[in-house]
């Protein structure tokens, strides 16, 4: 599968955030339901898309695997199109919110225009669209709303992000906010500071997270995401108003509307790109 997303060398998604990492087993997929859950919530319309094709597996992580509808290897678009109501039905739903799952495990690979076509219809059919990358990297010249790239905060950690965010950087238009993951079991002298760690990469961290043990318990024993971790609520909440803000989603949370917020400040610190 990770084929059809690699041939797609161009997409313009201004109202979508793409969560990626360099490192696997950080959190992105958990990161991109939580978000989702916090912006629906503020009645945004939301869909979550699979991106991580080769270990992905989104339905399994939000408890959805039993559910019938269409994942990657069932999408079909044999004029370059899809309708995008009738997608949404087709799809399995979390909260309320359709998702569209990677099953790498059917060895099923997209053709370019069915990912175009699939993309293109979530995109135009939701306020927002949240797209788990893992650490793929095929993705990173897209043109989207938001990257959130997400940083082990370790010296590898932070060494893999800085050749990722130059990645990013290149294709030049896409805001690009940082969260820190810190993990549970860094010792003192493996802790790195959060100003040490914005100098090195050159940008500012949007939000500091540390691993929940009892979100991780849940997704592993197949119960899915139950909620928005108690010590994740506020930093979920600043990330959500950076994604409104970057997305132009109306802050007045009225599902389907969007409107410019160029007129509104940036109290957080975000960088990247010509939105500045």
């Amino acid at each position: 599968m990770l084929g059809g997303i690699q041939s797609v060398t161009r997409m313009d998604l201004p109202h979508a955030v793409m969560v990626v990492s360099p490192t696997g087993g950080v959190g992105v997929s958990a990161l991109a339901s939580v978000c989702a859950l916090e912006l629906n919530q503020r009645r945004h319309a939301c869909a979550l898309v699979d991106l991580d094709c080769m270990t992905g597996g989104l339905d399994v992580l939000l408890g959805l695997e039993a559910e019938p509808g269409l994942r990657w290897s069932g999408i079909q678009a044999p004029l370059g199109r899809i309708e995008a109501q009738a997608l949404r039905r087709e799809l399995p739903q979390w909260e309320g919110m359709p998702v569209l799952s990677a099953d790498s495990w059917n060895h099923a690979n997209p053709e370019w225009w069915e990912v175009q076509a699939a993309l293109t219809a979530l995109h135009q059919s939701h306020d927002v669209m949240l797209m788990d990358a893992g650490h793929n990297t095929a993705c990173l010249h897209w043109n989207v709303g938001l990257f959130l790239l997400v940083v082990e905060l370790n010296v590898l950690g932070l060494a893999r992000a800085r050749g990722m965010l130059a990645a990013i950087r290149e294709q030049g238009k896409s805001r690009i906010g940082v969260v820190a993951m810190r993990s549970l079991t860094a010792s003192k002298t493996e802790a790195i500071d959060l100003a040490e760690a914005e100098d090195y990469l050159g940008e500012d961290v949007s939000a500091c997270l540390a691993k929940d043990q009892q979100l991780g318990a849940s997704v592993l024993s197949g119960l899915g995401v139950p909620d928005v971790p108690r010590k994740w609520r506020k930093p979920i909440t600043t990330l959500a108003t950076v994604i409104e803000e970057s997305c132009e989603l109306d802050r007045a949370g009225i599902a389907g509307v969007r409107r410019k917020s160029s007129d509104r400040s940036f109290p957080w610190r975000l960088r990247g790109g010509d939105h500045a």
